[in-house]
C-alpha cells in the first residue's frame, strides 16, 4: 500500500543541498510493516526522479569545483604511471599468439594475433578505439577463436548492465558477421564447425539461465540444450583445460550441479549430469586423460581435490588426490598435460603447490612480503611445462613470469610500469592484526611510504573492506594508491570475516546470522589502527564497494565517530527492501548470503543492519556516495535513497555528496583513462574534507 501525499520536489540552487520529496510507501511483511519516504525514486525514467539525481550531480560538482585543481594534479600523476602504448604478453593458441595492445592517448585496446611465431607481422583482429567511437560506454568482456583459426567471437556490453552482445568476425573475410546473439554472459566454441555454446540471461533479473547450441551463419533460431528452472542458481558455460569436455556448471550460494559434454560427441544437444546437486556441496570440476578431478567441500571445509573415472562420476565413487587440510584453503586448481598446480592460503597468505602426475611427487612456491598475492594468469596451452604467473604485492608492481613446472626455473617476462621515478624501496608494508569483539584476530594489510610515516597517530590513513560472498580483498600493486602514500596517507585493508583470506570458516562467519561480525570486525581494526598510532579518527578515512558499500552504511551507522570522511562506492544499502523483491537483478540466488526476508528471523536479522533502514538522528562524517544509474548489481536508487535519507536525519554540517554516473553501471567509466579521472575525484575528495 502507498501513503500518497502531494510534495512538491525542493531541489537545489548554488550551496543548498538538494531536498528530495517524500512520499510515504508502507511496504508489507507478515513481521512488520515498514515505511519508505523515498521508495518514489525506484521510478527509473519519471521525470522527477531524473531531476532530482541531476542537482544532486549538479550539487556535487559545485561542492567539488574547489578540487578540480587537485583532481587535475591526480589524474595527471596516475596517467604518468600508466603505459600509453601498452601490450599485454602474447599467448599461444591453436598454434598462434594472441595479445591486446593499447596504442598511444587510446582509451580501448586492439585485439591482435601474429601467426605461427611471434616474430610473423601482427594482424589487427579488433579495432576496439573504433568500435567504441559511438558510444559513450563500451565494454569488451571477452573473446575467442575456433579451432579453425578463422572464426572470431566476441562480448560486447554499450549500456553497463552487464548484458552482453555475442558477435562474431569472418578472419579471412575481415568482416563483422550478421549474426547476433543477445542477453549472452559466456560462450564457448564447439571443435564442430561454426558450432558454440553461450548462456542467456533473463533480461529483466539478470539470472543467466539457459544454454543454447547455435550454428553460425545457419540463419536457424539457436537449440536451447538446458534451462535452469530453480531461481536460486545461476548457470556457468565452460570447457574442460584439455577442450575435451564442455562444462554447464549450475551454481548457488550452497550447491553445485555440473552437466558435461564431450567435444567429440555425436549428439551434441545431450548434456550428461556428473554430480546430482546436493545442499551443502560445493564442487567444481576438471579433467585430465580418462578422470574428472574435482575441487570440492565434500567432507572438507577448506577443500579437497578428489578424482574419478568419467565412466563413474557420482560422488561415491570419489577418491582422494589432494587431502582436506584444516589450515590450508585450496583456491584454483589449474592442469597440464605432465603437472598440475594448487593455488593454496596458509595462514592467510598464498603458495603455490606443483605436482607431478607420474609419482605425485610436488614443491612449494611462496613469497615473503606479508602482502603479497599468486594470479594465475592465461594458461591456455595444454601440452606445455611452463606456468604463467603474475605476482605483487601492496608495494610490488604486478610482475609475470614463466615457471618450468619441472626445474622451477623462473623467467621474468614483464613488471607493471609504476612511474619513471617510483622505487618500491621507498615503501613498507606489514601484516598487523586487530582483535575482533568476539575475540577473533582480523588480519590488517598495511603500506606506507617510509618517509612520511612516523607511528605518532598523524598520519592520513584510508582503511578499505569487503567482506562477502567468500571473496577476498586483494592486495595486489594498485599504483593509483601512490598518490595517497606519497602525501603520507597510511593504506590499510582490512580483512574481516565475509571473505576466505582465512579458510572457509572466515566466510562462514561473516554472512546470514553472522553478518554482524562483517561490520565488527572493520570497527575492531579501526579501533587497532587509532590505539597503536598510526592514525586518529580525525584523519581516518574509509571506502568500500558494492558489498563493501553495505559495510560502510552499516559502519557509518554504528560508528560514526571513528571516521572523517567515508566513501561509499555503489553501495548494497537498502539490504531488506531488495532481497523482498524477486523481479531485480542477484534477489533469488542470494538467499543464502544474506538470509531469505519470507523468514522471521532472516527478515528480523537483516533489518537489523540494513543501513538504510539504520540511519537516525546523529552525526556523520563527511560522505560521497557513487551510483551508476544503469547498475545491474546495485540498482541505483539504493544509493539515492540512502542519501535522501541521511540528508534528513543527520544532524551535522559535514558534507554530503551523491554522485550518479548517468552513462555507466556497477563498474563505472569504461574506457582506461575515464576510469583514472573517477579515482582521481575520490582521492580529491578525501584529501579535501
Amino acid at each position: 500500500m502507498i501513503w500518497l501525499v502531494i510534495a512538491i520536489p525542493l531541489f537545489c540552487n548554488g550551496q543548498t543541498p538538494p531536498k528530495a520529496m517524500q512520499i510515504p510507501t508502507r511496504l508489507t511483511s507478515p513481521f512488520g510493516d515498514r515505511t519508505d519516504d523515498y521508495f518514489w525514486l525506484r521510478n527509473r525514467d519519471d521525470k522527477a526522479v531524473l531531476q532530482y539525481l541531476e542537482e544532486e550531480n549538479k550539487y556535487t560538482q559545485k561542492q567539488m569545483k574547489a578540487t578540480q585543481s587537485l583532481q587535475n594534479t591526480l589524474f595527471e600523476e596516475m596517467r604518468s604511471r600508466v603505459e600509453d602504448e601498452m601490450m599485454t604478453l602474447p599467448f599461444r593458441k591453436n598454434g598462434d599468439y594472441w595479445y591486446i595492445r593499447y596504442e598511444a592517448k587510446a582509451e580501448y585496446p586492439l585485439l591482435c594475433r601474429k601467426r605461427k611465431t611471434i616474430e610473423s607481422p601482427e594482424e589487427i583482429l579488433l579495432n576496439f578505439p573504433e568500435l567504441a567511437q559511438k558510444n559513450s560506454y563500451y565494454d569488451f568482456a571477452d573473446a575467442d577463436i575456433h579451432t579453425n583459426n578463422n572464426l572470431l567471437a566476441f562480448l560486447v556490453d554499450t549500456v553497463g548492465r552487464y548484458r552482453y552482445t555475442l558477435y562474431f568476425k569472418d578472419l579471412e573475410k575481415n568482416q563483422i558477421l550478421p549474426d547476433r546473439l543477445e542477453d549472452v554472459s559466456e560462450f564457448v566454441f564447439s571443435r564442430k564447425e561454426n558450432t558454440i555454446y553461450f548462456t542467456r540471461k533473463d533480461p529483466e533479473t539478470l539470472r543467466t539461465f539457459q544454454v543454447f547450441r547455435y550454428k553460425i551463419g545457419s540463419q536457424q533460431a539457436p537449440t536451447l540444450v538446458y534451462e535452469e528452472k530453480d531461481n536460486t542458481y545461476d548457470l556457468f558455460l565452460s570447457h574442460s583445460k584439455s577442450e575435451d569436455y564442455i562444462f554447464i556448471n549450475s551454481s548457488s550460494t550452497l550447491s553445485d550441479e555440473y552437466w558435461y559434454l564431450a567435444t567429440d560427441a555425436e549428439n551434441d544437444s545431450v548434456f550428461t549430469c556428473f554430480q546430482p546437486r546436493e545442499k551443502g556441496l560445493k564442487y567444481l570440476l576438471e579433467q585430465h586423460g580418462d578422470y574428472f578431478y574435482i575441487l570440492t567441500n565434500w567432507q572438507a571445509e577448506n577443500y579437497q581435490i578428489m578424482q574419478t573415472h568419467h565412466s563413474k562420476t557420482a560422488k561415491v565413487n570419489w577418491q582422494t588426490v589432494l587431502p582436506h587440510n584444516t589450515h590450508t584453503l585450496i583456491e584454483e586448481i589449474e592442469f597440464f598435460e605432465h603437472y598440475w598446480v594448487v593455488l593454496e592460503r596458509y595462514d592467510g597468505l598464498q603458495r603455490l603447490r606443483i605436482k607431478n602426475w607420474q609419482d605425485s611427487t610436488d614443491y612449494l612456491i611462496t613469497k615473503d612480503d606479508p602482502t603479497h598475492t599468486f594470479v594465475l594468469l592465461s594458461n591456455v596451452d595444454y601440452h606445455t611445462d611452463w606456468l604463467r604467473l603474475g605476482e605483487s604485492s601492496l608495494k610490488e608492481p604486478f610482475t609475470q613470469y614463466d615457471i618450468h613446472l619441472k626445474t622451477g626455473e623462473k623467467k621474468l617476462l614483464k613488471q607493471q610500469f609504476a612511474g619513471v621515478d617510483f622505487d618500491a624501496n621507498h615503501y613498507e608494508t606489514a601484516r598487523v592484526w586487530a582483535t575482533a569483539k568476539d575475540g577473533a584476530r582480523i588480519p590488517i594489510s598495511l603500506v606506507y611510504r617510509k618517509d612520511k610515516f612516523l607511528q605518532n597517530g598523524q598520519n592520513h590513513c584510508l582503511l578499505t573492506g569487503y567482506g562477502a560472498y567468500g571473496a577476498n580483498s586483494s592486495t595486489e600493486f594498485n599504483a593509483d594508491v601512490l598518490s595517497l602514500l606519497d602525501r603520507g596517507f597510511v593504506y590499510a585493508i582490512a580483512h574481516v570475516r565475509g571473505g576466505q583470506e582465512m579458510g572457509h570458516q572466515w566466510y562462514v562467519q561473516g554472512k546470514m546470522q553472522a553478518k554482524m561480525n562483517t561490520f565488527e570486525d572493520f570497527i575492531a581494526c579501526a579501533e587497532y589502527l587509532i590505539a597503536e598510532k598510526y592514525t586518529q579518527s580525525s584523519l581516518l578515512s574509509a571506502y568500500g564497494a558494492s558489498a563493501g558499500g553495505l559495510l560502510m552504511g552499516a559502519v557509518l551507522n554504528m560508528r560514526p565517530d571513528l571516521f572523517r570522511s567515508v566513501v561509499a562506492d555503489v553501495p548494497f544499502v537498502d539490504v531488506v527492501t531488495t532481497m523482498q523483491d524477486d523481479e531485480i537483478p542477484l534477489t533469488t540466488f542470494e538467499y543464502d548470503e544474506w538470509g531469505n526476508p519470507t523468514q522471521e528471523a532472516d527478515y528480523t536479522y537483516m533489518l537489523s543492519y540494513s543501513p538504510y533502514d539504520q540511519v537516525k538522528a546523529q552525526d556523520y562524517p563527511h560522505i560521497l556516495v557513487i551510483a551508476g544509474y544503469q547498475d545491474s548489481q546495485v540498482q541505483y536508487w539504493e544509493p539515492a535513497k540512502w542519501v535522501a535519507k541521511l540528508r534528513a536525519y543527520k544532524t551535522d554540517n559535514h558534507t554530503l555528496l551523491l554522485r550518479t554516473y548517468m552513462g555507466a553501471g556497477h563498474g563505472g567509466s569504461s574506457g582506461r583513462y575515464e576510469a583514472l579521472r573517477d579515482w582521481a575525484f575520490i582521492y580529491a575528495f578525501l584529501l579535501h574534507f
